[in-house]
């Protein structure tokens, strides 16, 4: 009885794991943040998301100018921070106070979202959310997962006790 209790604990434990696993992924992303973008400087924020996820966000600059905001891909952003030039933006907006956005993901990758004061002599705060979105079911890759770790526990138990047996033969 006391093996069907250890049975039940390392597959409840197993699914537990595999659930947080999942919803630690670019969907549970959402958060609030507060920047201050220093004169001539920029701010940024790195994301990893998943091909079709929805990016999005607000943002309100909390003084009295304006910044530039910019959602790039990793080489974009490289780019950008190398030769000060815009290959390209999948969303972009120059000279905002407020902001609403929404991008949806073309790639699994890493993604940056961009507070730029370049060109500005003053420093901006910017009060800013930032929400990635799914369709993905969670369903077959919890059970999937799951499942998997719930055999290599048991494999390795079983082999421990086996070892442990046959030492002390």
């Amino acid at each position: 009885m006391k093996s069907y209790a250890q049975v039940l604990a390392i597959i409840a434990v197993s699914f537990i794991l595999s659930y947080l696993f999942y919803t630690t992924g670019s969907f549970a992303v959402s958060a609030n943040h507060s920047s201050r973008v220093e004169a001539s400087g920029w701010r940024y924020y790195q994301v990893w998301a998943i091909e079709n996820d929805t990016m999005s966000g607000s943002l309100e600059v909390t003084t009295d100018g304006v910044i530039d905001f910019y959602f790039m891909t990793e080489s974009n952003y490289r780019y950008w921070t190398g030769s000060g030039g815009n290959t390209g933006s999948l969303y972009q907006r120059t000279g905002v106070e407020m902001l609403e956005w929404s991008v949806s993901i073309p790639t699994d990758g890493i993604y940056f979202v961009i507070y730029s004061n370049r060109g500005n002599s003053v420093s901006e705060n910017v009060q800013a959310s930032l929400h990635v979105t799914t369709s993905r079911s969670l369903l077959w890759p919890v059970i999937a997962t799951g499942a998997i770790l719930t055999a290599a526990i048991l494999i390795c138990m079983t082999t421990i006790r086996r070892v442990k047996d046959t030492l002390t033969l």
